[in-house]
């Protein structure tokens, strides 16, 4: 399943110059659009890239109709990056950090004063963030229903290893079960070996990049 992302996607990008039909094509390379909810573009208020709510807030409103109009499921997301709405500054910290290897968070700008608060959204919640729809079916439709869909549609993934308690290591074992191998050869070749069995041999070239930007 692809899913569009946050601010910095394709359809949230091109969706403030794209015409009506281009849009269209672009939102149905998709299984599913994402929205959030309106605090969480402030800092593009502050940009510039927005003149107001009500551009911002008209711009959310194309995309979900685009969407339901490429035939394609529409998804309120809460682009979460911290549990709870007073954890903002935690994220604040990490974003004034120098990044690994150089450069600057992309929230980090002189014009952001603000950054938005992206902590994990009740229902209710969420239902009171799209209230500028102005459409109770919608606003259901996109908060609780959509996401209920999609979820039926994703099998369960452990993400992290079941360890018994011991701190996580991805290193992986050696064949005599004691030794471990921190080599990238052999990383590389269980990506690449688990990738082909997932989605076939030869890769298909979106995959194949992916796990090249990954990897290397």
């Amino acid at each position: 399943l692809v899913g569009s992302g946050c601010y910095e996607s394709e359809v949230f990008i091109e969706s403030r110059s794209k015409s009506d039909e281009e849009m269209r094509d672009i939102i149905g390379f998709y299984d599913y659009v994402e929205v959030q909810p309106p605090e969480c573009y402030i800092h593009l208020l502050q940009t510039g890239d927005f003149l107001n709510e009500e551009e911002l807030e008209n711009n959310l409103k194309k995309i979900i109709r685009l969407t339901e109009e490429a035939g394609k499921v529409i998804v309120a997301t809460g682009d979460v990056h911290h549990m709870h709405r007073e954890d903002k500054i935690y994220r604040e910290i990490i974003i004034n950090q120098k990044n690994p290897g150089g450069g600057l968070h992309p929230l980090a700008k002189r014009d952001i004063k603000e950054i938005p608060s992206q902590h994990f959204r009740t229902t209710k919640e969420m239902l009171a963030d799209f209230e500028f729809l102005n459409d109770d079916n919608l606003i259901h439709e996109i908060v609780i229903d959509n996401p209920n869909k999609i979820n039926d549609l994703v099998e369960e993934v452990e993400v992290i290893i079941d360890t018994g308690g011991i701190p996580f290591s991805p290193r992986v074992k050696s064949e005599d079960g004691k030794s471990y191998l921190d080599c990238p050869r052999v990383v590389t070749d269980l990506v690449y070996t688990k990738a082909s069995d997932w989605y076939g041999d030869p890769l298909p070239h979106n995959i194949e990049g992916r796990i090249a930007t990954e990897l290397y």
